[in-house]
Order: C-alpha cells, then structure tokens, then sequence
C-alpha cells in the first residue's frame, strides 16, 4: 500500500490518523469498596427487671446453706485458699470506704440499692489496689457484668450499678449471687429509661440486729482474707511463664521427632 498520494504530479505523503499515534498511558482509578450495607441494625434493649428483696430477713428467711458459687461451694464467709467472690468484697468495700472518710469517691445511694463511682480516676488509684487485684476502671465494669449488676443510665442514679440482691445492710444477700456467662453478640445494648427502676420510689433498705451481726463477723474475715489475698504473687504472671514453658518445651519435642524420624540417629543439629 502507497504511503503517500499524487496529486497534479506531485507526491504528498500521507498524515499518521490520530488513533496511530502512542496514547499515553492513563492512570488506574482507584477502586474504592464501598462498605457492605448491614443485614441488620437494629440494637436491643436493656430490659430492667427489678423485684424487691430488701424486706428479706437474716437469717430465718434465708437459708445460706443453699447459697454458694459456680462450683457448688456452700460457705458462710471465705476459708483458706479460696477466693473471695467478687460481690462479697464489693459489698464490703463499700462499707469500709464509707468508714474510712472516702465517700466521695465511691459511695452507696441514699436508699441502699446501687452504689455509684464518683471520682473514676480516684477510685481506681487509691481504692481499687486495696480490694480487688483489677488495675483498669474496664476490668472492674467487666466483674460487674459478669456478675448480673446493670447501669442506670437516667435520673438521680444515673451511672450508679445495682443488683436485686446486692443491697445496703445485707451483705448475706450476696450469698445466693453467681457468676454468669455472657455470650458477645458484638453490639451494645440500647438503653432503656423507662423500665429502668426508680429506687426513690421504693422504701429504703434498713438494718436489722440480726443482719449488722452477720456483715461485721463476716466483713473481719474478708478484710483479713484481702490482705492475705493482695500479699500472694499475681497469679498470671505464672500463668504466663508456665504457657511459654510448655510450647518450648513442645516445639523442641516435635522438632526431635521429626528429625529422628527423616535422619534417624544421624541427624543435623541446628
């Protein structure tokens, strides 16, 4: 094919088309995925279920023998070697911290029936190490759920925690409380205001003899089975060795098998 055209005997050649030409090279768009639209976002609600125990009686309208923790333990106060489960040194907590001058950190409301944290900060310095062996505010609220207690998210109450049976005066209500297991669903409860109880409303709880006998008996073993408690080692730290132990010591196991099964008694040392 000619590369170029006569016209009145001259020869012009002929002009590249456009499309001939080297088009530079145009840059990738970037693909952005878009977030998958959620199936379902709907939260559920936090209902409140409140029944009143602050009329029981210690100790003929109780039967402690009948009480105890996930392990079937029926105990009155700690023994040796066993824990202290964690609404009993709440409960006790409570009452000594009132004792000791430091309400405005952490305090019971007036009518007995939840308790709130005043001054986070404050709290978690100087009365979480003398309690519990948590050392962040979120593992204290974790025990707290754990153990059933739910938040008040309105009103005078509002951020105070509460359980039916953890109540001002009756430290042997905590007895009959347990740890539960909790199932994370991933999505945090909507908060419900209106079943929420209204503890103004309801009478407040009194002592009784029987009752204040009970929590100082048992409130002086607590005390003395916390500073037992605070005194031994954390006991992750050899949790945690004792893991690290064990998959060294199972690594080396199946790297000399494997060399003794492939190289027999001849085998390489690393």
């Amino acid at each position: 094919m000619s590369s170029s055209i006569s016209t009145a005997g001259k020869d012009f050649p002929l002009m590249k088309s456009p499309s001939n030409k080297i088009q530079p090279r145009l840059k990738k768009e970037r693909m952005v995925k878009s977030a998958p639209s959620p199936t379902n976002t709907s939260r559920h609600k936090v209902i409140h279920n409140y029944h009143d125990h602050a009329h029981v009686n210690f100790p003929s309208d109780v039967d402690l023998g009948d009480a105890g923790g996930d392990d079937g333990d029926k105990r009155k106060g700690p023994r040796g070697g066993v824990t202290i489960p964690f609404p009993t040194k709440l409960h006790v907590m409570l009452s000594r911290v009132e004792d000791g001058g430091l309400s405005h950190v952490v305090s019971w409301q007036p009518h007995g029936r939840c308790f709130v944290v005043h001054e986070p900060k404050e709290f978690v310095m100087k009365v979480m190490p003398l309690y519990f062996r948590q050392s962040k505010l979120t593992s204290f609220q974790r025990q707290l759920n754990l153990y059933g207690f739910s938040r008040i998210t309105a009103g005078k109450d509002r951020g105070g925690y509460y359980h039916e049976l953890f109540l001002r005066h009756k430290l042997f209500l905590c007895q009959n409380m347990s740890r539960i297991r909790i199932k994370g669903t991933g999505i945090k409860g909507k908060a419900s205001p209106e079943t929420e109880p209204d503890f103004y409303s309801m009478s407040w709880v009194k002592p009784d003899d029987a009752s204040m006998a009970f929590n100082r008996d048992l409130e002086g073993e607590v005390t003395t089975a916390t500073e037992e408690e605070n005194k031994r080692p954390e006991p992750t730290q050899r949790q945690d060795r004792g893991s690290k132990n064990k998959r060294s010591t199972s690594r080396r196991n199946a790297k000399n098998k494997y060399l003794e099964a492939n190289f027999g008694n001849s085998s390489p040392r690393s």
